[in-house]
């Protein structure tokens, strides 16, 4: 270890060693402060899923593209390891590796904004990669890890253009499309700005190599999930299927409201237009501390770029949903958009400035991030909320099959959900997107479920449906009745 640290410090000077451990710490501290919450306990809709078929996964996530995550969830289980049971353990590798990705970002911007303070250069490592949407992200504690692995990647590719070696830095960015596809815009539109504004590539040419970066390393990803499907004679994911030009056209006429839902709803993360107002008083910033250039074409060069990364931004990550079936969209598969805070202070920190407007920017952005924090930690809180009414209302049906059995001694072995009239998704009073939903909101998890919570009484019970669920469609109950249970000999029927 000693040799290490001492050709660590000869290299880099016992300065900047220092310096490192010094950063290292206090970005491990600034996220564990701000997503610390999640660390407790919680389950999404999927993960009662995943606690049952760990197995299946690897398959699962390499249809989806995600090689490299499915590699991953292969080695845990030649090595027997549940990442639901271990959940506590891989969400504070999550929250590290997140840190770690935004100290490869401050060392990839230390040069390029090297007459700010240090104090801007932290804040715009941390929300580069603190997305708006993080805790749709942290809702799936089986993937936090992954996903933020895939983010260092990005940053890795990021800091490698930085320091000239662009081919090597791309190739890690593309190898982070194999282990989660969400975060390669980040690259996209952080080396389209770094070309034009630092390299002072032309703007025509830096379009051209963004899109090309882009082309290749989706074409790469998607050529690799048919090779996969093809070898291992396996359905493609539908989301991941390019069906026909059709299929693009049909999904356009779904862009307007996925734009509304990232900029004016935040997936019901935060409060309605909480994100755009942000982003105004961010624009408002950055054009006003514009009018202080006094040569007209670098002015109007550094808008034209502003206007196309922003822009960038916002339909890159919806590029993959036009190309696939369905209008469904998940709040996580836009995390790239919520990190255009982090570009727009990226972009008005490369301007020369008077010292007081960069702190004011500086403390609006430590506001934006403070709020964010609190509002992970309610998110977390709504997340164990939600499963513990999904704990009480499956002991509730607990109680009544073993009434059951008791009454008439037939052992109950067979279980079929169905939902009543008005299913009400989201249990409780802040409903957070795909949060908050109960976990029998879906079919693939309610028996899970239903199992997990009752793990330490009985064997798991068999999902069917052979039932006739006519009943529950006629009614719509706004809490517990023992009529939602029916009995039919080895089998009930669970109205939800």
């Amino acid at each position: 270890m000693n040799i290490i640290l001492n050709k660590i410090s000869n290299y880099y000077g016992k300065k900047n060693v220092v310096n490192f451990i010094a950063h290292f710490f206090v970005f491990q501290i600034v996220f564990f402060a701000l997503l610390g919450g999640f660390i407790k306990t919680h389950f999404s809709v999927d993960t009662y899923t995943v606690f049952y078929t760990m197995d299946s996964l690897p398959t699962m996530y390499s249809i989806m593209g995600r090689f490299l995550t499915a590699e991953l969830f292969q080695i845990f289980n030649i090595l027997n390891i549940n990442v639901v049971t271990y959940q506590i353990i891989f969400m504070i590798l999550g929250i590290s590796v997140c840190a770690l990705t935004a100290q490869v970002f401050y060392h990839a911007l230390k040069d390029i904004l090297h007459d700010k303070n240090n104090f801007s250069r932290i804040l715009v490592s941390i929300v580069l990669c603190l997305s708006i949407f993080i805790g749709g992200l942290a809702l799936f504690p089986e993937l936090f890890f992954p996903f933020q692995i895939s983010l260092l990647c990005i940053a890795i590719g990021f800091l490698l253009v930085t320091k000239n070696k662009t081919k090597l830095g791309i190739l890690f960015a593309i190898l982070s499309l194999f282990i989660y596809q969400v975060w390669f815009p980040i690259f996209i539109w952080l080396f389209f700005v770094h070309a034009i504004l630092i390299r002072k590539i032309n703007i025509v040419k830096a379009i051209l190599y963004s899109a090309l970066i882009y082309i290749v390393g989706f074409a790469s990803n998607y050529g690799m999930i048919k090779i996969y499907s093809h070898v291992k004679n396996v359905n493609i994911n539908e989301r991941a299927n390019i069906s026909s030009i059709h299929t693009v056209f049909e999904q356009i006429q779904y862009i307007p409201a996925k734009i509304y839902d990232i900029f004016i709803t935040s997936f019901q993360h935060f409060p309605k237009y909480y994100l755009i107002s942000i982003l105004i008083i961010l624009l408002l910033f950055l054009f006003f501390s514009l009018f202080k250039y006094k040569q007209q074409f670098k002015k109007n060069s550094f808008a034209f770029t502003t206007a196309i990364a922003i822009l960038m931004a916002i339909f890159i990550p919806l590029i993959p949903f036009l190309i696939g079936k369905g209008a469904w969209m998940a709040d996580r598969y836009v995390l790239a958009t919520g990190t255009i805070i982090g570009l727009i202070y990226f972009l008005f920190l490369l301007l020369k400035l008077n010292k007081y407007i960069e702190w004011s920017m500086a403390c609006f952005i430590t506001v934006i991030i403070i709020a964010m924090g609190i509002n992970f930690y309610k998110e977390s809180n709504l997340i164990i909320i939600t499963n513990k009414f999904d704990e009480n209302l499956i002991q509730k049906y607990t109680n009544a099959i073993e009434k059951y059995e008791n009454n008439t001694g037939i052992t109950v072995t067979n279980i079929q959900f169905a939902k009543d009239l008005s299913m009400k998704y989201c249990k409780v009073d802040q409903c957070r997107g795909t949060l908050t939903l109960s976990s029998f909101s879906t079919t693939w998890s309610d028996d899970d479920a239903f199992n997990y919570y009752n793990r330490q009484k009985k064997n798991h019970f068999t999902e069917i449906n052979t039932l006739d669920d006519s009943f529950c469609k006629q009614k719509n109950w706004d809490k517990y009745s023992d009529e939602q249970i029916i009995f039919y000999g080895h089998s009930a029927l669970i109205c939800v």
